[in-house]
């Protein structure tokens, strides 16, 4: 048996090629690896998500449409299977952010969006060009499944992308829920080219439903261990009142205004915080600043957050969360998934999959949306019977942990890739499969 070498694999660009060391595999992933070869279950897959990009001070911070395909790229490459990573191109003064793994091979192509007055509109000839650099990619890289990540634009290009001269199967995953108005009658048949169309919420299941396409349940886990990122125990018992998303009006920041005006004075043993991200969105923000200046026991913490402050430490020192949604811009939220599994009693509105997630109301509180007094009502319960809701908490932690979780969704997402494949490596003698897979690694 022998360890693999310390290579490094060259990166393909639009316009340049990247090189990044790969690290040696330990000698039992090795002999793993071998093992599944001669079974024929390593599988090389190709993960499409655009944007990965992200600002320089802002490596820490990623959107959930690029969390959820990273994390499941590094837990499919730890079960032994090949991944790689294509995006678009990535502009001079940017990085990748900081859960992107360095030894996972990168490659770029054209963006085909043009963005005016944050609207996204697709330039025809970019999107030619892009759809024949991907399949560049396909050619030379052999992939297994080429997976895309994201919205309904993204399961459109994979359909563009899967011409019957392409001879990888393709999978999308669709967890946003604003959709395109019209021509599903077009979608319907351009999309039969996808292999396997995912969603993890059955609310996006039933949302392309009624549009007549088929979409299967995967659900995932959250994506950050906040326990695990807490630093020191914490000494002070639960006493604060947390709210943590951009202080915009869909993640209704006027209810979290409202509710904390409210609130403050009648409990002044309780701290009342808003965790944002610093101006994001000018709009709300210096309202829950001047809030702040008038009451002591409101405090407003921007990103990064000052020394001794943390998004682990606001919630192990929290007697509830608040995330008062009015949409939300990906199934499921992971602020509200991640809080529940925290174990920390969530007060959320009835949006979108947040039913899903709390289970109709076992595992989150919820609230209508936009309904400040009946935030106010519920919060109020919470803080004059906090036992009760610290013992809620933990039951929501472990019911949500058994149905959303990580473990569940590679061994059901590796089956679909399997059964996307055809398997074709199933169709090769096992020493030509073995063969097969030895050159791909």
């Amino acid at each position: 048996m022998k360890t693999s070498q310390r290579g490094r694999y060259n990166l393909s660009t639009s316009g340049r090629t990247v090189t990044r060391k790969i690290a040696p595999d330990s000698l039992c992933t090795v002999a793993w690896k071998e093992e599944e070869a001669e079974r024929g279950r390593i599988v090389k897959i190709g993960f499409f998500v655009t944007d990965v990009a992200a600002e320089k001070g802002s490596e820490n911070s990623a959107s959930a449409h690029v969390q959820i395909p990273v994390h499941s790229m590094k837990l499919l490459r730890d079960a032994g299977h090949s991944v790689q990573l294509i995006t678009t191109k990535i502009a001079r003064g940017e990085g990748l952010p900081n859960c992107i793994p360095a030894t996972v091979p990168l490659h770029e192509v054209a963006d085909a969006r043009r963005k005016d007055s944050g609207q996204s509109r697709v330039r025809p000839i970019k999107l030619m060009a892009q759809v024949r650099q991907i399949r560049s990619i396909v050619e030379r890289e052999r992939y297994d499944v080429l997976h895309f990540h994201g919205s309904c634009r993204l399961a459109d290009l994979a359909a563009l992308v899967a011409s019957p001269d392409v001879k990888t199967s393709f999978v999308a995953t669709v967890n946003d829920s604003t959709l395109p108005t019209h021509f599903w009658s077009l979608r319907r048949r351009w999309w039969k080219r996808i292999s396997v169309l995912t969603t993890s919420t059955e609310f996006m299941r039933d949302v392309l439903r009624s549009r007549g396409i088929h979409a299967d349940v995967i659900r995932h886990g959250p994506v950050r261990d906040l326990k695990a990122e807490l630093a020191a125990p914490v000494a002070d018992k639960p006493h604060r009142v947390l709210y943590w998303r951009d202080a915009s009006m869909a993640n209704g920041a006027d209810v979290c205004l409202a509710a904390f005006r409210e609130l403050a004075p009648k409990f002044p043993h309780i701290s009342f915080d808003a965790a944002v991200r610093n101006n994001h969105w000018a709009d709300w923000t210096p309202k829950l600043k001047e809030l702040a200046a008038q009451h002591p026991n409101i405090n407003v913490h921007t990103f990064p957050y000052s020394s001794g402050i943390d998004l682990a430490r606001l919630l192990a020192e929290s007697l509830c969360v608040l995330l008062p949604f009015r949409a939300l811009s990906y199934h499921p939220q992971l602020s509200v998934l991640e809080s529940i599994q925290y174990g920390v009693p969530v007060i959320t509105s009835a949006v979108g999959s947040n039913a899903e997630l709390s289970d109709a109301g076992r595992n989150a509180l919820l609230v209508p949306e936009g309904d400040v007094l009946a935030t106010i009502q519920t919060i109020e319960a919470v803080l004059n019977n906090a036992d009760r809701a610290s013992q809620f908490a933990r039951r929501a932690s472990e019911s949500s942990r058994a149905m959303w979780n990580w473990d569940s969704y590679v061994a059901q997402i590796t089956q679909k890739y399997i059964e996307a494949a055809g398997y074709r490596m199933s169709q090769n003698s096992p020493t030509e499969t073995a063969t097969r897979n030895a050159a791909r690694r």
